[in-house]
């Protein structure tokens, strides 16, 4: 069966919504990826125990890893021989956008929150490579051959990427409000190249039983096919990029803002909406 990517999304954008108790979305095939960067942008409705944001099912000692929340703070579990938990300093509140990337390779793991400065560094030692799939958006299983699912997630996920590659800060910076499509590359002013978007879910189609992989092949399913544990479409209220209206007649009107964005712009509205189904539309 052949998969066909919409070229549009009528209903305009959206997030998937995870109700805590049986939500996810299941993303198949498998890739290894020796330096790996993540981002994702969460926003949790609660934060008590354990709670999965994208977990890979790999066998255990195969490269697998887990990125999630223990309490409210983020927590990574890479399995390359014998499972290694990370749990980093940073608190985050529920009822509160964030993006966060963790950059990984053999040695290290550095988590980015708000693409901020400065990063947490914590020391990896693993001789595996990282494996990309089959994973679970929203929840996860200890192997992919175990029956039992565990640490739902309740609140809403917006795009996450995966690429091959440790992607610095101030790209970081340059790239947590945009979305892309198709290959996209990071090079130095030299023309090397950092990373590679390999795998992109935007999670922003409002609608249907996909989550679609815009730079790889791997098209998340919703639920594994079950109506029930499927996530539901809500209207985004991710935060946007800060604009502002230049003074100087020379300039363009509207220009990028390079400094911070407030913290009150990462703040989910309170009045969250479902997008309408096609009947409603």
């Amino acid at each position: 069966m052949s998969i066909t990517i919409p070229r549009y999304a009528p209903l305009g954008v959206s997030v998937l919504r995870y109700d805590g108790e049986k939500s996810l979305v299941e993303i198949p095939e498998a890739e290894a990826i020796d330096r790996i960067t993540v981002e994702i942008w969460f926003y949790a409705e609660r934060l008590e125990g354990k709670q999965s944001l994208f977990a890979d099912d790999g066998e255990s000692g195969a490269g697998s890893f887990r990125i999630g929340l223990n309490g409210s703070n983020l927590e990574l579990t890479v399995d390359g021989g014998s499972p290694t938990t990370l749990t980093f300093t940073e608190t985050f509140t529920p009822g509160t956008w964030y993006y966060v990337a963790i950059t990984m390779d053999g040695a290290a793991a550095t988590l980015y929150v708000n693409a901020a400065v400065p990063g947490e560094t914590k020391p990896l030692a693993t001789s595996k490579p990282f494996i990309v799939g089959p994973a679970l958006l929203g929840a996860w299983k200890e192997t992919r051959s175990c029956a039992t699912i565990t640490n739902y997630f309740r609140g809403s996920l917006g795009y996450v990427r995966i690429w091959q590659g440790i992607i610095r800060q101030e790209d970081l910076s340059r790239l947590n409000y945009f979305d892309f499509s198709g290959n996209f590359t990071i090079r130095t002013a030299e023309g090397t190249v950092v990373a590679r978007l390999r795998h992109n879910w935007r999670a922003n189609e409002g609608y249907g039983d996909h989550a679609y992989d815009y730079s790889g092949t791997s098209n998340g399913r919703l639920g594994n096919g079950s109506q029930k544990s499927q996530p539901q479409w809500y209207i985004s209220t991710l935060p946007q990029e800060p604009i502002f209206i230049s003074t100087d007649p020379t300039a363009n009107a509207i220009a990028k803002q390079t400094s911070s964005v407030p913290p009150s712009r990462y703040r989910h509205s309170n009045q969250q909406q479902a997008v309408p189904s096609e009947k409603q539309a």
